[in-house]
């Protein structure tokens, strides 16, 4: 059981690393090199910069894309219920997962669990493939 959960948390980790850039050092693209330096939020010592939001905002959001097809040019303003548009689910969702991530870390080093630089390189690189092929 214990081997268990220590995989999932490494998993949870990489995942986590993925989506945020190895912790708040982010690789830099194009257009995100300032975004990296905005924090948009702090869960513990983990910040979320800018770029993070953006980037788990984007995938969010092309996932939801398919209520186009439904609702229309302006689906991201149609109510889900009430007071709450699907942008906003959105955004919610969004902030959700930072925080889903930022956990994933925190207890990650609570454990002992660490990362060492080949994967961070890895995980970057993958971060870089996923923007390049997907965002610009």
């Amino acid at each position: 059981m214990k081997r268990i959960l220590t995989v999932a948390m490494a998993v949870m980790l990489c995942s986590a690393l993925l989506l945020s850039g190895c912790a708040g050092k982010g690789i830099a693209t194009k257009n995100d090199k300032e975004l990296n330096k905005t924090v948009v939020a702090t869960f513990g010592d983990i910040e979320a910069t800018q770029a993070d939001y953006n980037f788990i905002y984007k995938i969010i959001y092309d996932n939801m894309a398919q209520y186009s097809a439904y609702y229309g040019e302006d689906w991201i303003n149609t109510d889900l219920e009430e007071g709450k548009t699907i942008g906003d689910y959105i955004k919610e969702n969004t902030m959700n997962q930072l925080k889903q991530l930022s956990a994933a870390v925190i207890l990650a080093e609570e454990k002992g669990i660490k990362v060492d630089s080949d994967i961070k390189d890895v995980v970057k690189e993958q971060k870089k493939q996923i923007i390049e092929e997907n965002y610009q």
